[in-house]
């Protein structure tokens, strides 16, 4: 066991990065993060800076503080100070000022190196990694949908590995679910996995956050790992929207009267979300659903979905099946059908 005994707490955080400028010409990484009014980081201001100039080492520390004293939930912070790694990226280390009773935090304490983008308004967090939690999956700015699988190694106080999913939203994130994985309760990292579950997000993106919390009283999040990701779009359902006929439909009944005869009819069905759409035909009566019989199935909705069918000169009482099919299901509507009998 360490000498300071860890809760591992992996939390699933969804912060937002609103990397203004998005458009300005990042590298293909950094076009991946989704941008939003709210996930503008916070930074340190510009102080004697001159006008246009770029926001220097302070904003990039003052920027990653925020991000871990307000969204990760850390106390207060001691900086290792800015290291540059590329033009306009750079890192940044900290660890807890204080341990149990206000104790000063000894100066071989667990870390959290938070990766930081400049951009012309500012610094915004790009993620945060520690030696005790090391998360292979999901990778960053993957798209996920609930319930995620989370894997890794991590190092912890009776290998408890917490797992919590925030979205972005103004302001501090919002949390949508919560689990719990379990890792290695010794000093060397060992492998966890679990699926997390969460509700419907609001939003496109947010955050995975892994931390460890101290066992001691009152000293609370002692390191962390974030993953920038995206939420997976739902997919709409199938939508009937209308359906009109040739003869004309009967509006009282949702009905087609069909002339004496043998002839023709076509059914016009408009529907959204739909990749493919089904016309059977079922005779009324009870337990009748065996008989159905299909009359035909459009592919190709570019001019709209419909059925041409060619009927014969028998009776007929019954409805048509219309089913709207696509990705995320199916919809349905019922129109009545009727053939009069050629001999009344």
């Amino acid at each position: 066991m360490r000498p300071i005994r860890l809760l591992l707490v992996a939390a699933v955080v969804f912060a937002t990065i609103a990397l203004a400028g998005c458009g300005r010409g990042g590298s293909a990484r950094d076009a991946a993060t989704p941008t939003t009014a709210a996930a503008t980081p916070a930074t340190s201001a510009t102080g004697s800076a001159s006008p246009g100039a770029k926001p220097g080492s302070e904003a990039a520390v003052a920027a990653a503080r925020d991000f871990l004293r307000n969204e990760v939930g850390m106390g207060e912070l001691v900086a290792g100070g800015f290291k540059a790694t590329g033009a306009d990226t750079g890192q940044v280390s900290f660890r807890l000022k204080f341990s149990e009773g206000g104790q000063p935090m000894p100066a071989g304490a667990p870390q959290t190196v938070v990766r930081l983008q400049r951009y012309r308004d500012g610094w915004a967090v790009a993620g945060a990694s520690s030696r005790n939690i090391q998360v292979s999956e999901p990778v960053r700015f993957a798209r996920i949908a609930s319930p995620v699988t989370v894997a890794g190694k991590a190092s912890a106080f009776e290998g408890t590995v917490q797992v919590a999913v925030t979205e972005d939203r103004a302001g501090k994130d919002r949390a949508i679910g919560h689990g719990v994985v379990t890792g290695s309760g010794t000093e060397e990292p060992g492998p966890f996995k679990g699926r997390i579950g969460f509700t419907r997000p609001t939003a496109g993106a947010g955050w995975l956050l892994f931390t460890t919390e101290s066992e001691a009283d009152g000293v609370g999040v002692l390191e962390a790992t974030a993953l920038r990701i995206r939420f997976q779009v739902a997919e709409a359902a199938p939508l009937i929207t209308g359906v009109t006929s040739t003869p004309a439909l009967i509006p009282s009944a949702f009905a087609l009267e069909l002339p004496k005869g043998s002839g023709s009819a076509v059914v016009r069905v408009k529907a959204t979300d739909t990749s493919k759409v089904r016309f059977l035909l079922t005779p009324t009566g009870t337990g009748t659903a065996s008989l159905a019989k299909l009359l035909g199935e459009d592919a190709d909705g570019s001019d709209g979905w419909a059925l041409r069918w060619s009927y014969t000169d028998q009776p007929l009482l019954g409805h048509i099946t219309i089913r709207a099919i696509g990705p995320s299901g199916s919809a349905e509507k019922l129109l009545g059908v009727h053939h009069p009998d050629p001999n009344e």
